[in-house]
């Protein structure tokens, strides 16, 4: 719209260019008030490029009283919000009781009071038009001033917001070809050019405004479809409101499998159902909605129903549809919106929570308001579980949810749409699953894997590991006759091909496994034994590494004497910083725990420090009849050279000590890595006078620095009496297997 004082100053330059060439007007010059013809034939006067026109000829076309104060020449208008007064040849110009300046003063001719017009169309709000070519000059009384259009959206409605400075007249029309709707507002002005007004409603194509003509501002609404319209007005603040309420027309209503499906020309809502008894009814109010006809049952075969009413409930303030439905027990009801159809279904369950089981790192439990059997489907692509629960909704916040799991990456819940709840559970890796049934609550137990089974020997023990997927439960037992070695993993799976197999034990003849039973889920793994085993179990009861120490159980029941030698105030060979007796007996009792642990019984001749004569050493080992007598000594020799490791036995030997000193030194040797000096015959007290299978290894050579260097180290020593064990070991097998 073009600012006033510049319309002013066009019809100044107007009037005195195109109407007259001398200071007093022509009488061809035409005067319109609001369209209105008022004169064919205008009296003005031109006073410093200011326009002066007698005011009787506005005051009969406006709504303005007029008196005249003749003794103090003053003029007083009022209106309905304004009290205005002009005295002659006065530049002030008093407007409610506050001055303003005119640029001119007012005048008197032929009797006629001439004021400037400009002044007048400010302090009156009027609007002046002029078409020189026609000689016409229009005036406009203008009640309102259109700020703004916005859309508004509300809980109860949409509409167009149309705020003007005040309430004005109006006209609306609904137009077909194409469908819209106008509303022209009388007397107002648009202050401000208005483009791209933005929508987000499917009823509406655009919304247009524009200045119609001097005094009309119209607003026009451009439809997508058939709408039912309200307009309705309100006063705020600092201005007025003018709302167009649009609502859909529903179209269709009718009961299919899934609920209740009433179409309509675009999106409706429904408040929250009110559930009511005696009769048992839940009513559902469609906000901003309007149904055409005046009321409709509708008569269904469903076994939740025995009937259900439409009817417009409302029309003002605003339009609300009511349907109420008869139910025939207690139950719920929801909406989905889909696309401009509103689907009311029965809520058959409800997804109250999902809890992840801390206790069983693989299961999921579901609860619900009552059993929902759902639809599952596992996909490969992206390793998930997908759980549909029919006619289900969903009351889960996810933020309640918390996983600590290697296989359960994470669980996804979700309104699928208005009759499926979904759940997808995102898997590291897609395994096997059981769903079981406690109450109201669904248990998904998801399955572990069974992925490496390693078997190593090391050093006086062997060590079973068996890796899983994820933590899981375990059982282990010995079975006889074969001798084998099982262990069940419950709510596991084994896959043959992926499976890691390494077997590098000389007492595990074979492994075995296999997916056990699957009602419920069971992996076996058997691993078959050369020789009876003890064993100790290092993991915990729940663990993803089922860890198992083994020692052959061949030793149970011998008698076995270890001798270390020397002792007390007997030092043996001494080195540059080692005195045998020391180191004798720290392998002798590193010897003794393996032993022990193999199963034998194990008597030392000595524990301390102690001297104890070779007589009492032989003398104890014959009272004990003991299986084996195994006396422990270090080497030296007069020159630093000599070095190895080499074993003796009695001159007049048994067959038995021969076999014993073979497999004792080689494992020895095998296991500390020393030169083998061999075995060798020597006239020894505690051999010659022992009665049992009798050897005396000598370890290393205290006298050579390399070996004494070696002897100092605390894991030689324990390598020594691993490799003593495993000769020892041998022996007993080879007289099991020869007799």
């Amino acid at each position: 719209m073009m600012p006033k004082r510049l319309l002013m100053g066009i019809l100044v330059l107007v009037l005195i260019c195109s109407f007259s060439n001398s200071l007093y007007a022509a009488d061809d010059i035409k005067l319109l008030v609001n369209n209105k013809k008022i004169t064919n034939s205008l009296d003005y006067q031109i006073v410093d490029q200011n326009i002066l026109i007698p005011l009787r000829t506005l005051s009969n076309a406006l709504s303005i009283k007029l008196k005249w104060f003749n003794l103090i020449k003053t003029l007083r208008l009022e209106t309905e919000d304004k009290v205005i007064k002009f005295r002659l040849g006065d530049r002030n110009l008093q407007v409610n009781n506050k001055l303003i300046k005119m640029p001119v003063a007012p005048k008197e001719k032929d009797g006629r009071l001439m004021v400037p017009l400009k002044s007048l169309g400010e302090v009156l709000g009027l609007v002046i038009e002029s078409n020189p070519q026609q000689r016409i000059v229009n005036i406009f009384e203008v009640q309102g001033r259109l700020k703004e259009i916005k859309y508004q959206k509300t809980n109860n409605y949409k509409a167009i917001a149309i705020n003007i400075s005040q309430k004005v007249g109006h006209k609306v029309s609904v137009l077909k070809d194409p469908r819209r709707i106008v509303l022209d507002l009388k007397t107002t002005r648009l202050i401000k050019k208005i483009n791209n007004i933005k929508v987000d409603n499917k009823l509406i194509k655009q919304v247009r405004v524009a200045q119609f003509n001097g005094n009309t501002v119209r607003v026009v609404v451009d439809l997508a479809s058939k709408v039912d319209y309200k307009l309705v007005s309100k006063k705020l603040n600092q201005s007025y409101q003018y709302l167009i309420k649009l609502s859909p027309l529903i179209t269709d209503i009718k009961y299919e499998a899934t609920g209740l499906k009433i179409n309509a020309t675009a999106d409706i809502r429904m408040k929250e159902p009110v559930y009511l008894s005696n009769p048992r009814r839940i009513v559902v109010d469609l906000k901003n909605a309007v149904f055409t006809q005046s009321k409709k049952k509708l008569k269904i075969n469903n076994p939740l129903f025995k009937e259900i009413r439409v009817s417009q409930y409302q029309t003002n303030p605003n339009n609300i549809v009511r349907v109420v439905f008869e139910a025939k027990k207690n139950l719920e009801l929801r909406g989905i919106q889909k696309q401009s159809s509103l689907v009311i279904s029965p809520i058959v369950a409800k997804l109250e929570k999902v809890v992840y089981n801390s206790d069983k790192s693989n299961q999921v439990l579901f609860e619900l308001s009552t059993q929902v059997k759902p639809d599952i489907v596992p996909l490969k692509k992206g390793d998930r579980l997908v759980f549909d629960f029919f006619n289900t909704t969903n009351e889960f916040q996810k933020e309640d949810l918390k996983i600590d799991s290697r296989l359960i990456k994470e669980i996804r819940i979700s309104q699928f749409n208005q009759y499926i709840t979904r759940a997808v559970i995102d898997l590291s890796e897609l395994v096997s699953y059981q769903i079981d049934w406690e109450g109201n609550q669904l248990q998904l137990n998801l399955m572990n894997k069974l992925q490496e089974i390693k078997v190593n020997d090391m050093k006086a023990r062997t060590k079973v590991d068996i890796s899983l997927l994820t933590p899981g439960e375990y059982d282990i037992y010995q079975l006889p006759n074969p001798k084998r070695l099982v262990i069940d993993i419950p709510n596991a799976i084994v896959d043959k091909k992926k499976l890691k197999l390494i077997n590098n034990s000389d007492i595990v003849s074979d492994i075995r496994f296999s997916q056990y039973s699957v009602t419920p889920y069971s992996v076996r793994v058997v691993l078959d034994l050369k020789d009876d085993i003890n064993l100790q179990v290092k993991s915990p009861d729940r663990t993803k590494h089922i860890v198992i120490n083994t020692m052959t159980n061949n030793l149970a029941g011998k008698i076995i004497v270890v001798d270390p030698g020397h002792g007390g105030y007997d030092p043996g060979a001494l080195g540059s910083f080692l005195r045998e007796k020391n180191i004798t007996l720290d392998i002798g009792l590193k010897l003794e725990d393996i032993l022990e642990a193999a199963g034998a019984k194990v008597v030392m001749t000595r524990k301390t420090d102690q001297f104890i004569s070779l007589e009492e050493r032989a003398k104890l080992a014959n009272k004990l009849n003991a299986d084996i007598f195994v006396s422990i000594h270090i080497n030296s020799h007069y020159t630093k050279d000599a070095f190895g490791t080499e074993i003796f036995i009695r001159e007049d030997y048994s067959d038995n000590s021969l076999v014993l000193a073979h497999f004792i030194q080689d494992e020895l040797v095998n296991e500390i890595n020393t030169f083998n000096r061999g075995r060798k015959e020597g006239n020894l007290y505690v051999l010659e006078h022992t009665k049992m299978p009798a050897v005396l290894s000598e370890i290393a050579f205290i006298s050579n620095p390399e070996e004494e260097e070696l002897l100092s180290r605390n894991q030689f020593r324990s390598n020594v009496a691993v490799g003593l064990y495993k000769g020892i070991s041998k022996y007993f097998r080879f007289l099991e297997e020869e007799s």
